[in-house]
């Protein structure tokens, strides 16, 4: 097995291992920590900071991780169908919807990218939330449940 392959799989198993552990603490500096006025300003500060990573990385870390742990149950390629929603393999997205699509973006090669799939007449209906510009129609996607 390919060494950067095997690395990968020892990371992954790492991080849900910690997983429920990081669903803990999210959930203390969610609904139990909160900087108050007899708390000494070192303490408010730390309360604050930790929160704040709690919001920009960690829930973030979790909401990822939880999203990599569900199986690919569709792949095809995208079309818009008659409700003139994009389809693939039978299954109609709505707004909110994510899915993983296959393009190059930027300066790299083809490969995987998440999108959330959500609507706007200034877009010409449905459109890549991350990447506005980027035509859906025909493109290889995968959804996974």
């Amino acid at each position: 097995m390919d060494n950067q392959k095997r690395l990968l799989e020892e990371v992954m198993a790492d991080l849900y291992r910690i997983l429920p552990t990081l669903n803990v603490v999210s959930k203390k500096l969610e609904d139990e920590m909160y900087p108050s006025e007899h708390l000494d300003a070192d303490t408010q500060f730390m309360i604050r900071e930790l929160r704040s990573l709690g919001y920009q990385h960690i829930d973030k870390l979790v909401s990822q991780l939880r999203y990599l742990q569900k199986e690919v149950y569709y792949e095809g390629l995208l079309y818009i169908n008659g409700n003139g929603r994009y389809e693939v393999d039978g299954q109609e997205l709505a707004s909110g919807s994510v899915i993983e699509v296959w393009s190059e973006r930027f300066d790299e090669s083809a490969q995987w990218h998440i999108v959330r799939i959500e609507h706007s007449n200034l877009h010409g209906g449905y459109y890549a939330y991350q990447w506005p510009e980027l035509k859906l129609e025909g493109l290889k996607a995968r959804v996974r449940h």
